[in-house]
């Protein structure tokens, strides 16, 4: 798995912007493609709608190799077998702190 540009925030309007770099690699173009969010194996992935031509999406292929060179040239190399247990355990424990801070910030806003 590769990050595609920036982080961004779900607005107060309830919108996500979406980066540039996802634009590039999704061939979008501003007020003429539409995208599709779909779940896959507990993750959210998002799309762009393409037409299908009598059961073949040339576009999605294309779209599919530009995203896969993508990710070739950009991934990291991690191997799970070298991280620290340790480690792990200190992660989550932050991990749990972080997810009560915003819990009580939630609440916070409600009042």
């Amino acid at each position: 798995m590769v990050r595609v540009g920036k982080v961004t925030k779900y607005d107060n309007y309830g919108r996500i912007s979406c980066v540039g770099e996802v634009a590039q690699l999704l061939n979008l173009e501003k007020d003429m493609d539409s995208v599709e969010f779909l779940t896959y194996n507990g993750e959210i992935i998002i799309r762009k709608v393409t037409k299908n031509y009598m059961g073949k999406n040339y576009e999605q292929e294309e779209i599919s190799e530009k995203i896969r060179e993508y990710e070739k040239r950009y991934a990291e190399k991690f191997d799970p077998e070298e991280a620290d247990p340790d480690e792990h355990e200190k992660i989550y424990e932050q991990y749990l702190w972080d997810k009560e801070a915003r819990k009580t910030l939630i609440e916070s806003k409600k009042r």
